[in-house]
């Protein structure tokens, strides 16, 4: 299970911080051409409902994906366990 979520984590990162501005759209995101490298990855994390985007049309493929986001995604790839414990940042209410 650790595999999977750092795999799906790798997959994430490397699709957000390493993608070029993409062209022209034919998919579910209008910033996502069907040809750019990542595309099948963005299509894959929507239909598996890891990432839905920043709205209905856009994926931003160039932002930085914020702590948040990425707790999203792994919480979001693990099932979506129900929460145990307390948050341990003092930046995110209990």
């Amino acid at each position: 299970m650790k595999t999977r979520v750092w795999s799906i984590f790798l997959v994430c990162v490397l699709m957000l911080g390493l993608s070029t501005t993409a062209c022209a759209a034919n998919g579910p995101f209008e910033d996502v051409s069907d040809g750019a490298w990542y595309a099948d990855a963005v299509t894959w994390c929507s239909e598996n409902k890891l990432m839905a985007g920043t709205s209905n049309t856009a994926f931003s493929p160039d932002a930085q994906m914020s702590r948040a986001m990425l707790a999203t995604v792994l919480h979001r790839a693990a099932g979506e366990p129900e929460p145990e414990g307390t948050a341990p940042f003092s930046d995110v209410s209990s």
